[in-house]
């Protein structure tokens, strides 16, 4: 339904939020699936044939992405036609077994290191350690441009910024993404400028969420600037995974 080619038809704005909110969440855990919270789906014996499913509710496939043994998924698209005849099974009990889901697959993953789950937290965490080596990188070249070359804040700051972003980009694709994957982007400096735009995105979420808390809201500017960086990291990182790093097929 989420991918180019899909849809929905004659849905109430209610239901699309609902449904793009547990799609949101189940993306978090699978992030190369438009759309892991489908009714409709096929998969291999040999996916489910040992995988310990125990499904709450209909969010079945769900399950499977989670708890099954698989390397690859493709997708169709095709539009959703809300049903003719009886009623939705949408309501609260079902929004609750669904989130229970999410995290039920979330503590699986811990145990199993070999599920789809897990290799997202290793990325992540790789993704993290990325972001703090740039830090240094930044602070260093600024301590370094400032105060030995004596060049103006705002050009040394520049140039500070641009090195710990290349300095990124080089670790997340070698380290981070790169394990021999096919991306959608092949080249390098493609996925160096999605780098880029993504990273200035970053930075503009960080400066906007910074200002509108410390100035606006009262709070104190060191608690603002932690929650901007916290947004501006989930931003990056789900961008980058989705776009810049996205598997190819």
């Amino acid at each position: 339904r989420y991918m180019e080619g899909g849809g929905i038809k004659k849905w109430p704005l209610k239901r699309r939020i609902i449904s793009k909110g547990a799609t949101f969440l189940g993306r978090l855990l699978f992030p190369e699936i438009h759309d892991p919270v489908s009714g409709f789906f096929a998969v291999k014996k040999s996916v489910v044939v040992r995988a310990p499913l125990r499904p709450r509710g209909y969010k079945i496939l769900l399950e499977v992405l989670g708890k099954g043994t698989w390397l690859k998924a493709n997708e169709i698209p095709f539009e959703f036609v809300d049903r003719a005849t009886g009623s939705s099974k949408l309501g609260r009990r079902t929004i609750i077994e669904y989130a229970g889901q999410v995290i039920d697959n979330a503590q699986f993953s811990w145990n199993h290191h070999e599920s789809a789950v897990w290799q997202e937290w290793v990325k992540l965490f790789r993704f993290g350690i990325v972001g703090l080596s740039g830090i240094i990188v930044n602070e260093g070249v600024l301590i370094y441009l400032k105060g030995y070359i004596q060049l103006s804040l705002p050009v040394a700051s520049i140039i500070a910024i641009e090195l710990s972003i290349l300095s990124n980009f080089i670790l997340n694709d070698t380290w981070t993404f790169g394990t021999g994957q096919q991306h959608a982007m092949p080249h390098w400096w493609q996925r160096l400028f999605s780098f880029q735009v993504v990273s200035i995105g970053g930075a503009a979420i960080n400066f906007v969420i910074l200002n509108a808390l410390a100035v606006f809201a009262g709070v104190d500017y060191r608690v603002a600037n932690i929650l901007g960086i916290l947004v501006a990291f989930a931003w990056n990182f789900l961008v980058n995974r989705r776009v810049t790093w996205k598997k190819s097929g």
